[in-house]
């Protein structure tokens, strides 16, 4: 089956994306400030090669594998906790994935031909970033999170544009508010985020699953449809 056909099919159904990270990440430092915290994160300039294969079948949905290839069919993009991972999807490929998606953001922005792709996670719990007013009640709890990560990677974006790593023209980000707040309706992590070349241009598209049931996939780039 052709790879584009899975990402069809699968439009109304869950898509999760498996695979091992690389351990391979060149980075440089630069400091963000969120909430009178200040904290160092890392610019990762490095967009990997990697095959991508149809997976299992699973309750309402299909996952897809990824394994880090030199010459594979696909770029992957990988994630680090407390990290910005940088790239720029170019012509050699018609397939693009990140890592699934449990409280990061996405960003892409750039022209369609040769987007740049942001995958950023912070963990404002563990960080003491916000304070949680209704940390009694885990529905609201989760609300407040998602706000306090709103923050800080609208705070990361800037900075990135500021230091002229991305471009600001086209930017779309892919927030833990977008997804998470689905999850009230039974709908649950992971979001999944992958994008197809045609006729030279990159589509990017996010994926909400729902256990045993259809997911939802959406456009994120370049013109971003909310749940």
């Amino acid at each position: 089956m052709a790879l584009a056909d899975i990402f069809k099919q699968n439009a109304n159904k869950s898509i999760t994306v498996t695979g091992a990270e690389s351990s391979n990440i060149s980075h440089a430092t630069y400091s963000v400030k969120c909430n009178n915290i200040q904290r160092n994160c890392y610019l990762v300039n490095q967009l990997e090669r990697a095959n991508l294969q149809e997976g299992a079948h699973v309750a309402g949905g299909k996952t897809v594998t990824v394994a880090t290839a030199h010459n594979g069919n696909c770029y992957w993009l990988p994630w680090r906790g407390w990290r910005a991972v940088v790239g720029q999807l170019q012509g050699a490929c018609n397939f693009f994935v990140t890592a699934n998606l449990t409280g990061c953001c996405v960003v892409v922005s750039g022209n369609p031909v040769s987007p740049f792709v942001v995958h950023m996670n912070c963990q404002p719990a563990n960080e003491n970033l916000v304070n949680f007013p209704n940390s009694g009640d885990i529905k609201e709890y989760n609300f407040d999170l998602q706000a306090a990560q709103d923050q800080f990677y609208g705070q990361v974006t800037e900075q990135l544009i500021t230091n002229n790593v991305i471009s600001h023209a086209g930017l779309q980000m892919l927030k833990p508010s977008d997804y998470g707040a689905k999850a009230r309706e039974g709908y649950a992590s992971p979001t999944s985020v992958f994008g197809v070349r045609t006729g030279g241009l990159w589509t990017i598209y996010y994926n909400v699953g729902k256990g045993g049931g259809p997911g939802i996939t959406r456009e994120l780039f370049p013109n971003f449809q909310p749940l």
